[in-house]
């Protein structure tokens, strides 16, 4: 069920005031859409309530994919050797669409991962995807980052993340090898790297990435 106050066309419309839920997902705000242009352009600031990417973009395939190789959470650890993808992202619908998105979720949930609190400013166009501004609850801490995917000729990712207050015993992240087995980690990633899989982004890695451990 869409509520809202429409104006235009199939081609070209507004919708303001407008509330809607797919499944458990509730989705206000405002959203455009303008199709008479080369590339169609998406506007949207919305207010949603809980959202799960991977409901809307389902898996096809070997999809691109990032995890350790434990078959369990404790034996996902943080020093044991990264399974990677080699398998290219999938930059279809970003050449097809351009979009300017502000966004608060109060809970996204993607990989088993749990984000809170999310805000975020998303804008692709000219063959470069940007993510300004995200902030969220993310564990016991924040994750806060700033983003940008150039994907016009040889894919490169650069930007800045960090990740406050994490509790080294979840999400499999201690490790028996160096002895570490309880505290807060702090991490702040600078990243400048080719980015055609998740396997290009490490093995090409340029960037900086700091852990400290209290």
């Amino acid at each position: 069920q869409l509520k809202g106050n429409i104006n235009g066309n199939l081609d070209k419309f507004n919708i303001s005031n407008m509330i809607t839920n797919i499944g458990s997902s509730i989705f206000q705000g405002e959203v455009g859409l303008d199709s008479t242009i080369s590339v169609p352009n998406l506007m949207a600031k919305l207010k949603i309530n809980r959202f799960e990417p991977e409901k809307y973009f389902p898996k096809k395939g070997n999809i691109p994919q990032f995890k350790l190789d434990g078959t369990t959470k404790e034996e996902n650890s943080l020093w044991n050797k990264p399974i990677l993808s080699d398998v290219d992202f999938d930059l279809s619908l970003l050449k097809s669409l351009s979009f300017n998105a502000n966004l608060d979720i109060d809970e996204l949930l993607y990989q088993n991962d749990l984000f809170k609190s999310v805000s975020v400013m998303l804008e692709n166009k000219n063959d470069e995807l940007s993510v300004t501004k995200f902030q969220s609850s993310f564990g016991e801490g924040k994750l806060i980052a700033d983003l940008k995917y150039s994907y016009v000729d040889n894919p490169v990712l650069k930007g800045d993340v960090q990740i406050t207050n994490q509790n080294i015993r979840d999400f499999g992240w201690s490790g028996s090898v160096y002895g570490i087995q309880s505290g807060i980690a702090e991490i702040n990633i600078h990243a400048d790297t080719s980015a055609k899989s998740m396997r290009n982004i490490l093995d090409n890695f340029t960037g900086v990435l700091t852990l400290s451990i209290n």
